[in-house]
């Protein structure tokens, strides 16, 4: 693309390769030793293409570069380039058992209509049991207790959960 923008060559079939660019700068930050901006024109072509209604037609059969193995980016040297080499840190996780003595589960944590409440104040929950479920006929998801323990209280927006002490 930067050698068809170099030598102003039109916005036709020629060039519907650069539809495929990600932009993901990969190019730009990397790839690139001659400090140029592969990704601008590929983004210039695109919105020529785009303007022209143009739009790229993928080969019928494909196969994959053969040197494609060669073209990896070793992502030390890519951490480096970005200046990030200072943040690239082992960062273990270590298993940690946290307990909470009340959780509060929400009704809408999610897309959708918010679940309605199976439960009620005083009642005891395990851990998976079903504690609010979605309307009939509507989208949302059900919510389900993340500890076992019993009802505190219910609210329009929340069912609050106080630990089963053991």
């Amino acid at each position: 693309m930067v050698r068809a923008m170099a030598y102003d060559l039109p916005a036709d079939e020629n060039v519907t390769a650069a539809q495929t660019c990600c932009q993901c700068n990969l190019c730009d930050y990397f790839s690139c030793p001659a400090g140029i901006h592969p990704r601008m024109a590929n983004l210039y072509y695109m919105t020529k293409l785009r303007e022209e209604g143009i739009k790229h037609t993928p080969k019928a059969e494909f196969t994959a570069d053969p040197m494609r193995p060669c073209r990896q980016v070793p992502s030390g040297r890519l951490i480096a380039r970005l200046g990030l080499r200072k943040y690239n840190r082992p960062a273990p996780l270590t298993e940690e058992l946290l307990s909470a003595g009340t959780v509060a589960l929400s009704l809408q944590d999610h897309v959708g209509a918010p679940a309605i409440p199976s439960v009620s104040p005083g009642e005891a929950v395990k851990k998976g049991q079903c504690i609010a479920d979605v309307p009939e006929g509507s989208l949302g998801a059900p919510v389900h207790a993340s500890i076992d323990g019993v009802v505190e209280r219910v609210t329009d927006t929340h069912i609050f959960v106080r630990a089963e002490r053991r």
